[in-house]
């Protein structure tokens, strides 16, 4: 049985010790996003500061320097002596304003548990992440294994408006990627054991669609296919011209 690292991950939209500066009048802290909510935890110099400590006691507080967001600060109760403090916070913010997943709500990232130990994907679940990897990443992008990918985004960036003819080459790309995919687990059975529940058999349907039929820019691929222990398995994604915004699925 192979494995491979989980690179798929719900976001919790959680700022981990984001190193932050005090003003000039050694009180007040800024912090740089909106927050989800007012859980702040508050590092100085590598110690966990509560609001509530007898040396460094602070309190949440509104920022009303930013006009079009609604942001706070951090106010030390007294004056800070010291000219070279370290202040770290951690906090949560809204999905919109994560700047780890960028609104996407997943993170495409390795993640490791509390002992450092990576999480890892194996049987059906590395099969369905090999199959969204290659289809969200772009052709040639990944220096060491350059035949993973597709050209997908290129196309749908392109200035081509005909419908049927964008489709056709969408479907080409993914129909290219899997059975690379497929020779390549074929290749790998010389070296490891490849277990039925993760070996890609075959595709039963690939269905591309705009998601609005006068707009190009959106499209929704549903990829169905079959693993060689006659499961059957759906991969669903929402593509987005470059440069759009939309709300992505992994």
């Amino acid at each position: 049985m192979s494995q491979d690292l989980k690179i798929y991950k719900i976001c919790d939209h959680r700022i981990i010790k984001e190193q932050v500066y005090i003003d000039s009048d050694y009180k007040t802290i800024h912090i740089p996003r909106n927050l989800a909510t007012k859980n702040v935890d508050l590092w100085v110099n590598g110690y966990l500061t509560p609001s509530k400590n007898n040396f460094h006691g602070w309190i949440l507080q509104e920022d009303p320097t930013i006009i079009y967001a609604k942001r706070y600060k951090i106010i030390f109760n007294k004056k800070n002596k010291s000219l070279d403090d370290f202040y770290f916070i951690s906090y949560s913010v809204p999905t919109a304003y994560c700047p780890k997943c960028l609104g996407l709500g997943v993170l495409n990232d390795e993640s490791y548990d509390r002992l450092g130990k990576a999480y890892m994907v194996q049987n059906e679940d590395k099969l369905m992440q090999e199959v969204k990897k290659g289809v969200s990443t772009n052709l040639g992008s990944n220096p060491f294994h350059v035949w993973i990918g597709t050209l997908i985004y290129q196309l749908i960036g392109s200035k081509v408006y005909n419908v049927d003819s964008i489709k056709s080459k969408i479907v080409y790309e993914i129909n290219n990627y899997l059975e690379q995919y497929l020779d390549v687990q074929i290749q790998q059975y010389n070296y490891q054991t490849v277990t039925d529940r993760e070996a890609f058999l075959k595709i039963l349907s690939i269905d591309v669609a705009p998601q609005i039929q006068t707009d190009v820019s959106y499209w929704i691929v549903t990829i169905i296919f079959r693993n060689r222990a006659g499961q059957d398995y759906i991969y669903e994604k929402q593509l987005a011209q470059p440069g759009t915004s939309i709300n992505q699925s992994p």
